[in-house]
């Protein structure tokens, strides 16, 4: 026998969430008994975990989540003990990892206004797999872009992505799959007079994509050596800095090492050389 289908709709201006069951035949919306439920104020969004034994609502005006367990025959909602659990500052999106391990909100950071460009986050949870009850992991919630209204988990749940409508941008995010914990993705690196490539070989070993350069041609390829023991990829430049391409929005991360004396008079110099994170 097929399993009951069920529908949830949050409704931001009434603040509760709408059930309906799916007419497996017709796809019709009937509405479940008891519906709509009450939530917070400004719900904004609701996601159901893959067993579909649990429902979250993002409130936006009162920055928190909703949990219920749903009635896998009705598809009534119940509320979990301790729900509301409280979010960041204007919770707006919600998504489930695909495991149904975490729960992560994207929080656009204006409470009742999510306009303009105030700082957003992204808070995450670990969900109860008995009880749904959610937990806040370690450091939530984790700072964005500004604005931040949308968040995904890819379908491998190692990467999270939140949509920042503020700063138009999308914050990107390794995801620690034992605890939930959130720390940027690795993206481009520049190891600026990178020597023989101590700091540039860690970096690549943590995933990152390094270019570096040095005017000292055997320090640079006795680091291109070093990483081709370690199996590692390094993109490098016997070069001076006045010589070596920076171009515009082309790192995520600008590392100087020996060099901070020369950061002051060419911080302007490097300023468009980083892209938005």
């Amino acid at each position: 026998m097929r399993a009951q289908e069920f529908a949830y709709v949050a409704n931001y201006n009434s603040g509760d969430v709408s059930g309906y069951t799916v007419d497996p035949t017709t796809g019709t919306l009937i509405p479940i008994l008891g519906s709509p439920f009450t939530a917070g104020a400004g719900t904004s969004s609701v996601v159901a975990n893959p067993t579909g034994q649990f429902v979250y609502a993002a409130n936006r005006n009162s920055n928190n989540v909703s949990a219920y367990r749903i009635d896998a025959s009705t598809g009534v909602l119940t509320p979990i003990p301790g729900s509301p659990f409280p979010a960041g500052v204007g919770p707006v999106g919600a998504t489930v990892s695909p495991t149904g391990k975490f729960l992560f909100v994207a929080n656009c950071g204006g409470g009742g206004s999510c306009g303009g460009t105030l700082p957003g986050s992204v808070s995450g949870y670990t969900i109860d797999a008995t009880t749904g009850v959610l937990t806040p992991v370690p450091g939530s919630p984790f700072p964005t872009g500004s604005n931040s209204e949308a968040v995904s988990v890819d379908p491998s749940g190692t990467f999270a992505y939140v949509a920042n409508a503020g700063s138009n941008d999308v914050s990107a995010y390794r995801i620690d799959a034992s605890t939930g914990v959130i720390s940027l993705k690795p993206g481009v690196a520049l190891d600026y007079a990178m020597g023989e490539g101590r700091n540039s070989i860690y970096l690549a070993q943590s995933g990152w994509e390094v270019w570096g350069f040095d005017p000292a041609v055997a320090a640079v390829r006795l680091a291109n050596q070093r990483a081709a023991a370690l199996g590692l990829i390094l993109h490098t430049a016997s070069v001076a800095d006045d010589q070596f391409t920076f171009g515009k929005e082309r790192f995520d991360l600008i590392l100087f090492s020996w060099a901070m004396p020369l950061i002051r008079s060419l911080s302007i110099r490097f300023s468009p050389c980083f892209s938005a994170r």
